[in-house]
């Protein structure tokens, strides 16, 4: 069985569309090693009568995989390589994959990165690493226009890809078949690290910034002129991201040409308003970033000469070993004072300035949208080391101010005296939430600052997105996740949703929590793919199909703001107050936080 579809959703969905299950397999163990998942996945794929998929000039050979009735292509390069003269360089969409025939039967390599951080996964590496994936029920042919769902990976701008480990779409493919609404799955590897977001003026004169999400757009593109071929419909195509990769699909929603593109989101954990942005080019942040981007060049011997100035692009172009620039890259951030360096920059053009000003003026894409938050988004920045006072965090709080955002002295010192009131000494109202007194063993100020840092960094922007898209007209559906989890200091933590909107709740990754329940996540997880699932064939998560018993998602408006309460057993709709005023004041003071 495959690793993705090793899940029980049979009674539940069975029961649910009266459609027979024929898959079955018991609960995914949780502590099943790496090696032997991906044995799991691999046993699946018998090769039958191979897919084919004729784009101009060549023949695309897929993999049947007749275990679950659906058909793979994978490792189709979207655009030239971007190494020696094509490196640190905006890229176009190629027209067709190389030779005759092209043989897509296994996934590309990811994107230069450190892996360290992956829980003991190691990926191949490769810059040659611009490839996307499809995956379409069998027997799909060109004529049959289905929806297109193309998911962006997260990853901090630094990690990640889409080599299938965790964002694997066969349990969704297989559920869209049952629920009567078939759908083609895409996911993409995009540059990542310092050769995707490159930072300071030598890079924005070079054209070089934001790489990472101009690879997005090329992706994009291609879809456009071949998905068609895959049976997809490219005006049926719906942009799904996690993470970083929902905040690189709100930063596209910025330009009203997006729309051209898709015709709807689906954001988990990420908006465009992001603190990671910094307020411009002459800001701290940005300076501080340009530092880093000049460390990484200088940690690579054959260019360090060329540290700052336009040479250092032409240099790097013409280094050809991957090893060099993932250890030069180590060293930036070694010496990096706010590590977070390669994130996505204002450039004026594929990001044109601050969010909040964007939304402000109106000049937006209107697109249908699904966003949402977990409950405890925060737990994994803040130190769970660290003896969080109340100077502590004013001090913390002030670090970040000083460099994300663009407040003076006092308008900064403001507002943290201001936050420091808004967020209480007060264990029993911090985050993890719901948790009472409980501490886990660490710092009482934990909660309240890992409260103030899921505010800061996700929650606020997301109902600042939410509340202008509708006053805009736009149809907006939002959630909160919020199935208890097994890790308690960490509570429903970023990231803890992935393995319920994939149907895999096994933890390949270090960031997938595991429910406490598992009977009632795995029936969640059965819910909320069928909720994507409606969004992305109809624009309504409440297309009456598939599963019956699922509550129905009210909109959100400006006159009922309201939230789906995702939660095991115990999923309704709930008013959006959260910490109200504290996310109102954030959201009142953009500039200040650099949203």
């Amino acid at each position: 069985m495959s690793l993705h579809t090793t899940l029980v959703y049979s009674a539940r969905i069975a029961e649910a569309i009266n459609t027979p299950w024929s898959i079955v397999t018991d609960v995914p163990n949780p502590m099943h090693s790496l090696r032997s998942l991906l044995v799991l996945a691999l046993s699946a794929w018998s090769v039958t009568a191979a897919p084919k998929v004729q784009l101009p000039g060549t023949t695309v050979v897929g993999v049947d995989v007749p275990v679950h009735k659906q058909e793979f292509f994978a490792g189709i390069p979207y655009a030239e390589p971007p190494t020696g003269s094509r490196r640190l360089k905006t890229l176009t969409p190629i027209k067709t994959p190389p030779g005759p025939e092209f043989q897509a039967t296994k996934y590309g390599p990811l994107c230069i990165q450190n892996t360290a951080a992956m829980g003991g996964y190691s990926p191949a590496l490769s810059e040659d690493c611009l490839t996307l994936n499809i995956v379409r029920p069998a027997g799909t042919t060109s004529g049959s226009k289905l929806p297109v769902l193309v998911f962006f990976h997260g990853g901090g701008f630094e990690m990640f890809g889409s080599d299938g480990l965790l964002f694997n779409g066969t349990a969704l493919v297989n559920q869209s078949v049952q629920r009567g609404t078939p759908i083609v799955y895409v996911t993409f590897n995009y540059r990542i690290g310092p050769l995707g977001f490159p930072q300071g003026d030598v890079a924005r004169n070079a054209g070089a910034l934001n790489l990472g999400l101009k690879d997005q757009l090329v992706v994009l593109e291609w879809i456009q002129r071949n998905i068609d071929a895959f049976g997809g419909d490219k005006t049926k195509v719906t942009a799904w991201g996690h993470s970083a990769g929902a905040i690189s699909i709100a930063i596209h929603q910025l330009k009203p040409t997006f729309s051209k593109l898709a015709r709807a989101a689906i954001l988990e954990s990420g908006g465009a308003a992001t603190n990671y942005l910094g307020p411009g080019l002459d800001s701290e942040f940005e300076l501080t970033r340009a530092h880093d981007w000049d460390n990484f060049v200088a940690a690579i011997p054959a260019c360090a000469s060329t540290a700052g100035t336009p040479e250092a692009i032409v240099c790097l172009q013409g280094m050809n070993d991957a090893n060099v620039y993932l250890s030069a890259a180590g060293a930036a951030y070694a010496q990096s004072a706010l590590k977070i360096s390669w994130k996505p920059t204002v450039d004026g053009d594929v990001l044109p300035d601050l969010p909040s000003k964007v939304l402000a003026s109106g000049k937006f894409a209107k697109i249908p949208f699904i966003s949402g938050n977990n409950l405890d988004e925060g737990t994994h920045y803040a130190d769970a080391t660290a003896n969080y006072t109340t100077a502590t965090i004013a001090e913390r709080l002030n670090l970040m101010l000083s460099g994300v955002g663009a407040g003076t002295a006092a308008q900064n010192d403001e507002a943290i005296k201001k936050l420091i009131q808004l967020y209480p000494d007060n264990p029993a109202l911090g985050s993890p939430f719901g948790t009472g007194n409980e501490t886990f063993g660490l710092s009482p100020g934990f909660k309240r600052y890992a409260a103030m840092q899921g505010d800061i960094m996700f929650q606020s922007q997301n109902k600042h997105f939410r509340e202008v898209s509708v006053n805009a007209g736009v149809p907006v559906y939002a959630y909160k996740f919020a199935d208890p989890q097994n890790t308690a200091q960490n509570g429903v933590a970023h990231g803890s949703e992935l393995g319920y909107t994939f149907g895999q709740l096994s933890a390949p990754f270090k960031y997938t929590s595991v429910p406490k329940n598992p009977e009632a996540g795995i029936a969640l997880s059965a819910d909320i793919i069928d909720y994507f699932l409606s969004f992305t064939t109809s624009l309504n998560p409440n297309d009456g199909k598939g599963i019956k018993t699922k509550p129905k998602w009210g909109k959100y408006s400006s006159s009922d703001k309201v939230l789906l309460h995702l939660e095991g057993g115990k999923t309704k709709m709930v008013p959006d107050t959260d910490r109200a005023a504290a996310i109102a004041y954030i959201n009142a003071n953009p500039i200040v936080f650099g949203h």
